[in-house]
């Protein structure tokens, strides 16, 4: 059985595009997320070449409406994806109304639906509250062809609906070529006759280049960044319907949307051309466009590795000091011991200044084993008390680590390294940027500013002390270094080196200060010595500029 999928707006002939309409997704962007991905409903396996599915198999996959006629009409158009409770992920040409800019005629969506014929107890009906379509899209042309619908109200998860996982930002499509992945809709089968029952099909994503080559004059004209090639050429494609729709890769964590059904080709008399590969908008390529058109309508906006006024707020969600969440941005950093007795032995702290960027010391980043090899290290996000297991903490490796250029073994001046982590960690309640300074230390009276010293100390738990500047005498200190002392005989000690100095204004903390190595060791007396981070602001700005170009 072809697996097609329907398409509600035809393009011209002209152009020879059938762009596909599709729903809304949502991440939760600064909250706890809901398990994505994942199947309630044991099921059978999926067949090549298109077969129908059974209830629950796809608990992501919604059925979006229009409604006209105050009501009186209702019209399926295309299918979508629930990424959240309150969001479902679509197209652009699906999800807005081509005559009122802004406007939806997507109004209705329903979710744990399998047969468009019959209604059932497990299916859920939700008024679209809002139809949030790319800027750039234009009707017409399958570029920049997203949008996410916000439902009236959140629903519940069941077994029957439950969200799809967003792929992670450092995951480019072309990683996938080649690679199977699966599509889900209602749309036209063989006969043009709308499909009542979910249909699926196993089909590869194409590179560009075989795009392009199997129909120059199609794909030529309609290939554009954001964009990628899935199918086979033989019967299994997308049709009238079907657009909106997901396409679906199986991983460790779960079921990960990477494509949106977007257009194909038409035939000779107009019929959807099941021979020919298809185009879909590439998730990936949109996903901080879908993380900020999310944040928006919640009331926040998360910019990637944020720095700005996103950044150094505590969640509402967390009251009282001491506890999971108070210091959301404090890291700890491992290094991972390998050969005949492995494992890992916390090293020192960090400072979470973005969803892959951590800034800490180089002589803890760059730990050398007796051999002379660099140990790997590993992050850890969430928690306050090193040993409990059942704290909500995220686990990270680290991908690259930049040095200072002018940092030297044992000065003080240029212990500053920035890490780059493997994957973006996802922004929770307990894990969140803290922001860099804009000024400079030097505009700062000594002796008259107190800011927070976090780190854990020798202690199991996370520790934080008031520390003031204070002059440094007889030191060689310049203005990439300042110094600061606790007034009660308190500072820092072994494990606290690359711990974070933070301002509090207007309930917003900036990073300041990195502790380097205590250079008299753990002296009560002694004061701190740490980088001022207001002097290597452009540094670290440049260095993640350069990775995310």
């Amino acid at each position: 059985m072809a697996m097609m999928i329907v398409m509600y707006h035809i393009l011209p002939i002209l152009l020879a595009i059938l762009c596909v309409e599709c729903q809304q997704v949502q991440p939760l962007l600064r909250y706890p997320k809901p398990v994505c991905g994942t199947r309630k409903i044991s099921t059978r396996g999926l067949i090549v070449g298109g077969s129908e599915t059974v209830p629950g198999e796809w608990p992501w996959h919604a059925a979006v409406y229009h409604v006209q006629d105050e009501g009186r009409v209702r019209k399926y158009v295309c299918g979508g994806t629930l990424i959240g409770a309150k969001f479902v992920l679509t197209t652009a040409s699906c999800a807005g109304n081509k005559h009122r800019r802004g406007k939806s005629d997507a109004s209705v969506v329903e979710l744990g639906q399998y047969d468009l014929a019959e209604s059932s107890r497990q299916k859920v009906e939700v008024a679209v509250k809002r139809a949030i379509v790319h800027e750039q899209f234009t009707f017409g042309t399958p570029k920049n062809d997203v949008a996410v619908l916000e439902l009236r109200h959140a629903v519940s998860f069941t077994d029957y609906i439950q969200p799809a996982c967003l792929p992670k930002e450092s995951e480019a499509i072309k990683e996938f070529e080649s690679e199977t992945g699966t599509i889900v809709g209602w749309g036209n089968k063989l006969d043009g006759v709308l499909a009542d029952r979910l249909q699926s099909a196993q089909v590869p994503i194409i590179s560009l280049i075989e795009c392009l080559q199997s129909d120059p004059d199609f794909f030529g004209k309609t290939l554009n960044t954001g964009m990628f090639c899935a199918g086979r050429k033989n019967g299994t494609a997308p049709c009238f319907g079907d657009a909106g729709g997901g396409m679906f890769f199986k991983e460790e964590r779960g079921w990960v949307l990477r494509g949106i059904t977007s257009f194909t080709s038409a035939g000779p008399i107009g019929e959807c051309n099941t021979q020919q590969f298809f185009g879909l908008s590439n998730v990936v390529y949109y996903l901080e466009w879908i993380q900020n058109a999310i944040g928006k309508s919640q009331g926040h906006l998360r910019r990637k590795n944020s720095t700005s006024r996103s950044c150094g707020v505590r969640s509402t969600a967390i009251q009282g000091l001491g506890r999971n969440g108070e210091w959301p941005w404090q890291a700890a950093v491992y290094h991972v011991h390998r050969g005949s007795n492995p494992g890992r032995e916390f090293a020192c702290s960090g400072t979470l200044i973005g969803s892959r960027y951590l800034v800490t010391t180089v002589s803890c980043a760059r730990y050398e084993a007796k051999n002379g090899t660099n140990f790997p290290i590993v992050v850890e996000l969430g928690h306050v008390d090193l040993n409990d297991s059942a704290s909500p903490r995220v686990s990270v490796g680290v991908r690259k680590v930049f040095v200072h250029e002018q940092y030297v073994r044992g000065d003080t001046k240029h212990n500053l390294a920035l890490l780059q982590l493997r994957n973006p960690v996802d922004y929770t309640d307990h894990i969140l940027p803290v922001c860099l300074p804009d000024s400079s230390l030097s505009d700062m009276q000594f002796g008259n500013r107190s800011g927070s010293l976090v780190g854990w100390n020798t202690a199991e738990r996370l520790q934080s002390v008031q520390l003031s500047i204070v002059r440094c005498s007889g030191s060689d200190v310049s203005s990439k270094v300042f110094c600061a002392m606790s007034e009660n005989a308190t500072t820092n000690c072994v494990g606290d080196e690359g711990s974070g100095w933070f301002l509090n204004k207007n309930e917003v903390w900036t990073l300041y200060g990195v502790v380097s190595e205590p250079r008299k060791g753990c002296d009560y007396q002694q004061y701190l010595e740490l980088a001022n981070v207001a002097t290597f602001s452009a540094w670290i700005k440049n260095k993640i500029n350069q990775q995310d170009d």
